[in-house]
């Protein structure tokens, strides 16, 4: 049975959301433009974002066409098996570390200086390095994604390796059908890096709390069932009081809640554990520490690894909820959607004031929901009244704004532009320069600009312009990379003029 999609992006959308798009490679134009349309007419008015049209459009893709190999599916169990993988490991390196700085023979007791050396100063450096990868993170994402970059690459490593297991499995994807996979996880790991930067967080801070959860089991049991001695030696220093301060400052997190002689050992608790170089089985104060070292792998260890695994899963939400969809790689499908039905109007027989008239009105598919830009030149070929019957105006209010030059159209905040230009003709790079700078001022405003191309002026009416001109013009302007540049086409309606 099909999972549904839910009202939120994530990572496994979003490579589903990628196969459908390169799905969508091989199949009728045409055809994807009418249901591409179809899904964006039928959506709610506040749900005409880029990020709630595609999600939209995503999950009725799922629900009328479910893939047969499906890459969200397949990432999912591929970050399970990876994160299951991890954890095990992370569990069994924790406790044989923990082992062997518990180790124990009986006639020297343990050396504590080599449990924190081992188990609790590395993450304390490790917890300096989270701090400052947060602090970038909020600062700036591609320095998160840069910071992370090598934990990444494993990341994408591990999930690459289970990936193709699970796509080879009998019964899986064909031969060409992996190969398309693997190039599908790269592309969407690519095009969304800082997001699987944040998993790749995520999964290690995973690893640590294992690899914690492992150290404090190991010491727990052996506590639990053999009696450790606890001690300290150093050939640096020979100073109790030295070695109280350390102590007193790494247990500051618990140091007001449990106190000296419970939470960590006291002056003279340390004083009397103080290993001396002939070997001692016994000597007093010897239990004294296991509490402090115990809450140093709690403090130092696991508790961070949970605080970051939790920012780490809060900034994913966060970076799903701002996926913006508006680079020139989802471009196509926007321009689908947002697809408008322009009409060519044309009589056999235009001597008659009859014929000049526009009996039915046209009820187009997308209408145009702002007023529209058209040159003062082209003007001087159409007629007004055939323009405005020409555009699907969603308003009677709406109007022509008659304009000297393409630098004259007036961006505003969140509402799309359409302006009226000549597509009968090829392309000037005059032209498509000034349209190119209105459309990135559109894009300061979070706007489209939607060009809509009319034929060749006819003495009524007008020819509707060819697919090959209008393939000219999308190519043309796809050159510059400019996301929110729309280009429409108008069609045959009636006889040619």
């Amino acid at each position: 049975m099909k999972k549904p999609v839910g009202p939120r992006w994530t990572l496994s959308h979003l490579l589903q959301f990628e196969q459908y798009l390169k799905l969508d490679e091989q199949t009728d134009s045409a055809a994807q433009a009418q249901r591409d349309r179809s899904v964006f007419q039928r959506l709610p008015a506040n749900q005409h974002t880029r990020p709630r049209a595609y999600l939209a459009w995503l999950a009725q893709r799922v629900n009328q066409s479910p893939l047969a190999v499906d890459a969200g599916a397949l990432f999912n169990r591929a970050y399970g098996g990876t994160l299951w993988m991890l954890l095990l490991i992370g569990f069994f390196m924790g406790a044989a570390m923990s082992y062997g700085a518990l180790y124990y023979d009986g006639t020297v007791p343990v050396n504590v200086a080599i449990f924190l050396a081992l188990l609790v100063l590395p993450q304390l450096l490790m917890l300096v390095l989270l701090v400052l990868s947060v602090l970038l993170s909020l600062l700036a994402g591609r320095w998160f994604s840069a910071w992370y970059r090598p934990a990444a690459k494993l990341m994408q490593t591990l999930l690459a390796a289970s990936w193709r297991r699970l796509v080879a499995r009998p019964g899986g994807a064909q031969q060409d059908q992996q190969q398309l996979q693997q190039e599908l996880l790269q592309q969407t790991l690519g095009l969304h890096g800082p997001l699987f930067a944040n998993r790749a967080l995520r999964l290690f801070q995973v690893v640590g709390v294992a690899f914690n959860l492992g150290a404090l089991a190991c010491f727990v049991l052996l506590l639990a069932v053999t009696d450790r001695a606890f001690g300290w030696q150093s050939s640096l220093t020979d100073s109790p009081a030295l070695v109280e301060q350390i102590v007193s400052g790494l247990a500051w997190p618990w140091r007001e809640w449990l106190g000296a002689g419970v939470g960590y050992p006291s002056l003279a608790q340390i004083e009397q554990s103080r290993i001396v170089l002939a070997a001692q089985s016994s000597i007093p104060q010897a239990a004294a520490w296991w509490p402090f070292l115990l809450l140093c792998v709690v403090f130092y260890g696991l508790l961070p690894r949970i605080a970051v695994y939790l920012f780490a899963a809060l900034r994913e939400h966060w970076l799903l909820s701002r996926l913006s969809f508006d680079t020139f790689h989802y471009q196509e499908l926007w321009r689908r959607m947002q697809s408008i039905q322009l009409h060519s109007f044309g009589h056999a027989s235009p001597h008659t004031a009859e014929a000049s008239t526009v009996h039915t009105p046209i009820t187009a598919q997308q209408t145009i929901s702002a007023n529209a830009y058209v040159l003062q030149d082209t003007l001087a070929r159409y007629r007004q009244a055939d323009l405005i019957h020409w555009l699907p105006f969603a308003s009677s209010e709406q109007q022509l704004l008659i304009i000297d030059a393409f630098s004259d159209i007036a961006p505003a905040a969140g509402k799309p532009i359409y302006v009226v230009v000549e597509g009968w003709q090829p392309p000037i790079e005059e032209v498509l320069l000034a349209l190119v700078d209105a459309a990135k001022r559109a894009a300061e405003q979070h706007s489209d600009l939607h060009i809509l191309l009319l034929g060749k002026p006819g003495k009524v009416g007008n020819k509707p312009i060819s697919p090959r001109m209008a393939e000219v013009w999308r190519k043309k302007l796809d050159l510059h990379q400019q996301a929110n540049i729309l280009v429409h086409a108008d069609s045959a309606q009636g006889s040619e003029s």
